[in-house]
């Protein structure tokens, strides 16, 4: 048992639809209004919030009697606006759903809000599945921009309205300050493939954006994400896709990628997490399709094991109540951890300090970009220095990181104590903080990859080990001894060049660094280069690699993106960098764990954007191989 008080509700917004009863009712042989409660119930039971039940049904009298009934009840997460999708114009603009009819719910809620002074439209959102869902052609684009647009008008002059009603009354303090703002920003969800480039062009861009989560593997897509929408809310989703290595509820992948989804909706700030349905069994047909006992025959949707079902019927087996599969117990572990990693942001927010550098060294231990580790021992081993952390944190020799730079052959660390009376040592030498209470130490990294930073305050006393490598620092080149520019990298076409260049102005240390012209006349390739098995770089047994750092310098006139993939038996993407023009760049290539064929390994391949060219200069490479210094 930790010492780490779990709330109710998870902070972590959810959507796991329930659709329609139809898709459980045969199977229970059971349609009632009851039986559709308890499915929602127990969903609720493991924090996957859903729609309401029954909603739309009774009109908005029943819908709001619904809504202050589950609103407070545990895992109760979010839930979904109910809308008509029959189209109704708005204002004379033609609309492909009932958009007066929406209007109306949305002034409802927000109504009863201010009446019972709780704002429930802080777990609300829209989600017009049926309308716009997954856009990829022009006119589904087309069609999301008409439903946005309308939404936004709906939004405003409901709030307008609400405004008129309550002022000169009581409440229209409470409705300006707090419902209003619920209000005009309700997240309307819009899942689909796509970059926030494609939003743009379409002038969409203003949707609660709901990428498949293998969107954001990179960081040049998680960053395109956000970019001018960082006051927006942001989700992700799987539906039938993605596929292992990427996180699944999948029944035949690995249970901890589920579990870690929440992990990751912690590091990467996502807001929600959408599923895009929770029990999909019909005994019979649909759309003419024969559908199977789900008990019997897991293959569902695109044939993937397991697919949409969470909760499998009861009535089979004598239960008045769905059975909950392992991955639901799986999702809510998940849901738990969120809240522990949120423990630690708290205490670090209590201390005026950033937690993003104390919580990334224990996100990149467990998955790497959305890729997640499969061993589980090593993931509980993770989670068992989580609660470590948090009990160091509670005590009087905590320390909290502020900021860990690691570059060439140095690394740079901040830091404070909890307590500041405290005395601390690194590697046995007494240090000072400055005036502000931070600690700042050089260690050099060519001599030792990592510290002992020992707290003591009164009669307590915690040595931490901070590893600054993982592994040991393997070939070191920066080419002041260089042979031929073939001896480290393989470029991709005649037409690209390679050589060392002496220009001590492209080169950050020793004599030279690698110069490389690719594709210069842009022809219709793609221009890339290599470092295999041959090079001089790498001098080690590759299945022992753990990363690599060097430094590119982008001496073209634009700023171009660059992939980094590695390549077995097939090619695996492990990140993407944006090299600015007329800058050099740090490049740190991190291996996932538990690459089950890394000794299959032949070649690293950094690829540029088809028809581009590109003019670079490599130097200060490092490899870094597993193991101890």
């Amino acid at each position: 048992v930790e010492d780490v008080e779990l709330p109710d509700t998870p902070g972590l917004k959810t959507a796991f639809a329930l659709l329609d009863r139809d898709l459980f009712a045969t199977a229970e042989m059971d349609a009632s209004d009851e039986m559709t409660a308890t499915y929602v119930k127990t969903l609720m039971k493991f924090n996957m919030g859903s729609s309401l039940p029954f909603e739309g049904e009774g009109g908005l009298t029943h819908y709001l009697e619904l809504l202050r009934e589950y609103y407070n009840e545990p895992g109760f997460t979010a839930y979904r606006v109910y809308y008509d999708p029959s189209g109704a114009a708005y204002n004379g603009v033609a609309c492909t759903y009932n958009a007066p009819l929406l209007k109306e719910y949305l002034l409802g809620i927000a109504q009863i809000s201010v009446e019972d002074k709780i704002d429930y439209l802080e777990k609300a959102y829209c989600y017009f599945y049926t309308v716009a869902d997954e856009p990829s052609a022009e006119e589904q684009f087309k069609i999301a921009k008409n439903a946005l647009d309308v939404y936004k008008q709906i939004l405003t002059d409901a709030d307008a309205e609400l405004r008129l009603q309550y002022a000169g009354t009581e409440n229209y303090e409470y409705y300006s300050e707090v419902i209003s703002n619920s209000l005009l920003t309700l997240p309307d969800l819009l899942p689909g493939s796509f970059l926030n480039g494609q939003l743009q062009q379409w002038d969409i861009e203003d949707y609660t954006i709901v990428p498949l989560i293998q969107n954001f593997q990179n960081k040049a897509n998680r960053k395109q994400m956000v970019q001018g929408r960082e006051d927006m809310e942001l989700w992700t989703y799987t539906c039938n896709f993605p596929t292992y290595p990427y996180p699944t509820s999948h029944i035949d992948d690995y249970n901890l990628g589920f579990r870690l989804t929440s992990w990751m909706c912690k590091d990467y700030d996502w807001d929600g997490f959408l599923q895009w349905r929770s029990v999909g069994f019909v005994y019979g047909t649909i759309g003419g399709s024969a559908v199977s006992d789900p008990w019997e025959v897991v293959n569902t949707a695109s044939g993937r094991p397991g697919e949409g079902i969470f909760l499998y019927p009861g009535k089979k087996y004598g239960l008045d109540e769905p059975c909950p599969s392992i991955r639901a117990f799986i999702y809510r572990d998940g849901t738990e951890d969120y809240e522990v990693l949120r423990t630690v942001e708290k205490i670090y927010e209590e201390n005026g300090i950033e937690s993003t550098y104390a919580l990334s060294d224990i996100y990149q231990k467990v998955f790497t970009g959305v890729i997640p580790i499969t061993d589980s021992y090593v993931f509980e081993n993770v989670r068992a220095e989580l609660f470590e952390l948090i009990t160091a944190l509670r005590s009087d020799v905590g320390i909290l990181y502020q900021d860990v730079e690691i570059g060439f052959d140095s690394a740079e660390i901040i830091f404070k104590c909890v307590n500041e009376q405290a005395d601390v040592t690194i590697d046995g030498e007494s240090v000072k903080a400055d005036e502000d209470g931070l600690y700042h130490i050089t260690i050099d990294l060519t001599k030792q990859s990592s510290c002992k930073i020992k707290v003591t305050c009164d009669k307590e006393e915690k040595e931490y080990i901070k590893i600054l490598l993982d592994g040991v620092l393997g070939t070191v080149c920066d080419f002041e001894k260089a042979g031929e520019a073939k001896d480290y990298v393989l470029v991709s076409k005649k037409d690209a060049k390679t050589e060392i260049s002496n220009q001590q102005e492209k080169a950050l240390s020793g004599k030279g660094a690698v110069h490389m012209t690719l594709n210069p006349e842009k022809n219709d390739v793609i221009p890339y280069f290599v470092i295999d098995k041959s090079s001089k770089l790498v001098e080690s047994n590759w299945k022992d690699i753990s990363g690599m750092q060097f430094y590119l310098y982008n001496a073209s006139s634009e700023d171009i993106n660059m992939e980094i993939t590695y390549f077995t038996s097939s090619e695996t993407a492990l990140d993407t960098y944006r090299l600015t023009a007329g800058e050099w760049t740090l490049i740190e290539v991190t291996m996932p764990e538990g690459i089950k064929d890394a000794d299959k390994i032949q070649e690293f391949d950094f690829n540029f954007k088809q028809g581009s060219s590109a003019e670079l200069y490599l130097d200060n490479f490092v490899t870094i191989t597993k193991g101890e210094k």
